[in-house]
């Protein structure tokens, strides 16, 4: 933490992130982990959502109230074809659903991990408690082996940074072993950089002798 911090000396705290990069052993073409989980410390996020549901309806409505940025059904699927997705995740309500498969904007949203589906809860018949469940939620993806993840603002203190990694690097595990059921994969190494810093692995190569305790680390 010492070392990244140095190299966000002038920046607003909040603004830069730590950010961890895992790699694993695994089979091309592979069962790949994908999940979702909640930080005990959470952090300023740009995350946007969006909802496709019938215009004037309830779930109109509860989308709008639950902070959904973007809300629309026919206008929001012509944007999405048009190439223009303009949020970070997609819900889409029970009633809307044979629009969207008639709409064909699987290969625009699939590539890009937005296409609502049963299995990621993303298609819904309750609007409100969904999003709200779903509030502070973070999604994790494996791409080509390695996965990564925005942990935490620089300006949080080591206790904080420690407890949203093991907190991670629990549920990561979890999903390890059970993508173990369906395809080898091993977690190689993990890297912890920031936004404009370089990589750490997480092995103890850069604790020492000399190496100061977490405690004494001076926070923002």
């Amino acid at each position: 933490m010492r070392y990244l911090r140095a190299f966000e000396v002038g920046q607003n705290p909040t603004v830069p992130k730590y950010e961890l990069a895992i790699s694993f052993v695994t089979r091309r073409n592979g069962f790949i982990i994908r999940n979702q989980m909640k930080f005990p410390h959470g952090f300023s996020s740009t995350q946007r959502i969006a909802v496709i549901c019938p215009a004037d309806s309830t779930a109109e409505q509860e989308a709008r109230e639950a902070g959904a940025s973007i809300v629309g059904e026919d206008s929001l699927l012509a944007q999405i074809k048009d190439g223009i997705v303009e949020f970070d995740r997609l819900f889409c309500h029970q009633d809307s659903v044979k629009k969207l498969q008639q709409a064909n904007v699987g290969r625009i949203l699939g590539p890009k991990g937005l296409m609502p589906s049963e299995k990621n809860k993303t298609i819904v018949t309750d609007v409100k408690s969904s999003l709200k469940s779903r509030a502070g939620a973070v999604d994790y993806k494996e791409r080509d082996g390695v996965m990564r993840l925005a942990v935490g603002q620089i300006g949080f203190s080591p206790k904080q940074l420690q407890e949203n990694i093991k907190t991670f690097m629990t549920n990561l595990k979890r999903d390890v072993e059970e993508a173990q059921e369906k395809t080898d994969k091993v977690i190689h190494e993990v890297v912890l950089s920031s936004t404009h810093g370089p990589g750490f692995p997480l092995d103890r190569t850069f604790q020492t002798e000399g190496s100061i305790e977490p405690e004494q680390l001076t926070v923002f």
